[in-house]
């Protein structure tokens, strides 16, 4: 695999990523969820998760994936209006980490400067405990990076 293991930067596509991208379209919650924007290290380890365990794939859904700017804007301005239906969305011009000389903004569900999302919010519709679950996703080395969010992953901390 080509992809770097570092922090989120640039990465290179690796043989398999868009099958990849494929099997995760299976696991959207209800359909509207873009995984094609994640980042290619995180499309594989989660993929990779899905493939190694029954129980992620019977329970455990993409529940948000990638977004691009636009759609960052609409649900932080949503959220800042209180309108109802918004929930807690992040400022997209909040700086969020650089790295390489790139700055990486917003959320990292929303598209960065390289093209890639580097979190996915997941849901297991109350069928599973989450410490089994990060159990099971650590394995594949995704990981759990916002306090009090035991939905949202990434690839790398």
């Amino acid at each position: 695999m080509a992809a770097s293991l570092g922090h989120p930067g640039p990465t290179m596509m690796y043989d398999a990523y868009q099958d990849d991208l494929d099997y995760l379209e299976g696991f959207k919650d209800d359909g509207d969820e873009n995984v094609r924007l994640l980042e290619p290290l995180l499309a594989f380890r989660l993929s990779r998760a899905y493939r190694r365990s029954d129980v992620l794939r019977s329970h455990l859904r993409i529940e948000s994936a990638g977004r691009p700017r636009s759609e960052q804007e609409r649900l932080y301005a949503g959220y800042k209006a209180g309108k109802p239906g918004f929930n807690l969305a992040a400022n997209p011009d909040r700086i969020i980490g650089r790295h390489g000389g790139t700055t990486f903004l917003g959320s990292w569900h929303m598209e960065q400067p390289d093209g890639y999302t580097y979190a996915v919010d997941l849901t297991h519709h109350w069928k599973l405990d989450w410490d089994d679950v990060h159990d099971l996703l650590r394995a594949s080395g995704l990981h759990t990076t916002v306090p009090k969010e035991p939905w949202h992953h990434q690839a790398t901390t």
